[in-house]
């Protein structure tokens, strides 16, 4: 006879329904998209460019090239051209994480 109460999936239910724990994320929602694929600013004349894919397949190498392509744009715009200050990558693992880049530069 199955027992009384409140089972494992209603469980889980509970608390994906009940969102993040406060304090455990910065960014939500459509902050968190924006902040993923934007050129930002983090200390004055030094930039942070970090994309994701959001399929569980491909390289980061991939996300690194089309990161470097819009830096070169951006820099571009003001006559410079693109110095690299750090850059690093993350490839997917399938159905278990996404692949990312994250590029951080100068224009000069």
């Amino acid at each position: 006879m199955p027992g009384h109460g409140l089972g494992f999936v209603a469980i889980v239910g509970i608390f994906l329904a009940a969102g993040p724990l406060p304090g455990c994320s910065t960014l939500q929602g459509r902050d968190a998209l924006l902040q993923a694929d934007q050129i930002v600013e983090y200390e004055p004349g030094k930039y942070r460019l970090r994309k994701t894919s959001y399929f569980t397949l491909g390289s980061g190498a991939s996300l690194l090239a089309a990161a470097h392509r819009e830096a070169g744009e951006y820099c571009g715009k003001h006559g410079k051209t693109v110095r690299t200050i750090a850059e690093d990558t993350t490839d997917a693992i399938p159905l278990d994480r996404y692949p990312g880049a994250l590029l951080l530069f100068e224009c000069g």
